[in-house]
């Protein structure tokens, strides 16, 4: 009897000690990349027994059994147009390089994320709680106020390599005279006079720019579709929450990117989206690598670049050089190429993590 006792004592302290979370995802940016990042955050959130509460442009087919998709697929409006078109790209006409066309468009997904029907829904619903928040940076802090609406800690998620405009929300912003990161204007160290001046250029406009235009737009969304959510008495200003996450989780690895000092706040997690269980190959792609005799070249643009926008001439060009390879190539291609060399393949999806999966011996 004293053994069963003990056995059931045991067993209840062991259901006590397991830690399930409400946890509220958002990663809203239209860009399929960002989808496959917030996907592989739910898969280890729900993998691991929490319950998840996930905000996307993507909807899955088959979520899991404990998440909720709050839809909001009109962010794709955002991305129409001429904005990530190759050939204008290419000619400047499309400068996705310039800070003022990203914080524009990422003010624009924020906007109609927040004023999402399916959003404002889930912020009415006074029976909703969360236990953290875990919010993708969009060169703007605005996903802070859902950490406000629910009262509870906020984590937030970069998906590219850690850089001064984030490390100033958890941290201190990295010194511009010895420091550089994905979006310094000079990618070594170490640095000139001039360069440094120039760093240091580079930082005061940006901040300007912020305190000038981002903050003010922010702080009118905010107040227009979240600070109605939010209890009268907990109400505090955006310019408060943006400095009050408790952690930063980064798409990143020491190994890939440039060194530099990182806070214990911030933790590196690149590569968490890889699947541990590869799937296998579709019988067409299976087969294109199964024949090839000198290995094979994958050719890809991304989710969001389409290689149709390349300009004729590059496309004749590009389909010359691979079609001098020894090497079979798969690429991925909206539409098919008239006067394909044998060793070029198109093909309109491939599951990119089978094929660099794949070991050709």
């Amino acid at each position: 009897m004293a053994l069963t006792t003990k056995f059931l004592l045991l067993v209840i302290s062991l259901l006590c000690s397991v830690d399930a979370y409400k946890i509220l995802v958002v990663i809203s940016l239209p860009g399929r990349s960002h989808g496959i990042l917030g996907e592989g955050l739910v898969r280890h959130l729900t993998n691991a027994g929490h319950e998840v509460t996930y905000i996307t442009p993507f909807p899955p087919k088959n979520p899991p059994n404990n998440t909720k998709v709050i839809d909001v697929s009109d962010n794709n409006k955002t991305f129409k147009g001429d904005l990530l078109n190759l050939q204008n790209m290419m000619s400047k006409r499309a400068d996705i390089n310039s800070m003022y066309v990203m914080i524009d468009v990422c003010l624009e997904v924020l906007r109609s994320t927040v004023a999402n029907h399916n959003v404002q829904n889930m912020l009415r619903d006074p029976t909703q709680k969360f236990d953290v928040v875990i919010s993708e940076w969009l060169y703007a802090e605005l996903y802070a106020g859902f950490a406000a609406v629910y009262d509870c800690p906020l984590i937030w998620f970069l998906t590219v390599e850690p850089h001064w405009m984030v490390l100033r929300l958890i941290d201190e912003a990295t010194n511009p005279a010895y420091s550089t990161d994905v979006l310094a204007k000079y990618l070594s160290t170490p640095l000139s006079f001039v360069q440094r001046l120039g760093s240091l250029y580079d930082r005061i406009y940006t901040y300007y720019l912020y305190h000038s235009f981002v903050y003010n737009t922010e702080e009118e969304i905010y107040n227009k579709y979240m600070v109605p959510h939010v209890n009268s008495q907990k109400y505090t200003p955006l310019d408060v929450l943006r400095y009050n996450a408790s952690l930063m989780l980064g798409n990143s690895h020491v190994s890939l990117g440039e060194a530099s000092s990182l806070p214990q706040s911030y933790k590196p997690i690149g590569g968490y989206h890889i699947e541990r269980d590869v799937k296998p190959l579709p019988d067409n792609i299976k087969k294109i690598m199964d024949d090839a005799k000198h290995g094979v070249i994958y050719f890809s643009m991304g989710s969001n670049l389409k290689s149709r926008d390349f300009p004729e001439e590059l496309k004749k060009k590009l389909l010359k050089f691979l079609g001098g390879l020894n090497q079979t190539v798969i690429w991925k291609f909206e539409e098919e190429l008239p006067n394909r060399p044998s060793n070029v393949h198109i093909v309109s999806w491939a599951p990119q993590q089978s094929i660099l999966g794949v070991n050709l011996n």
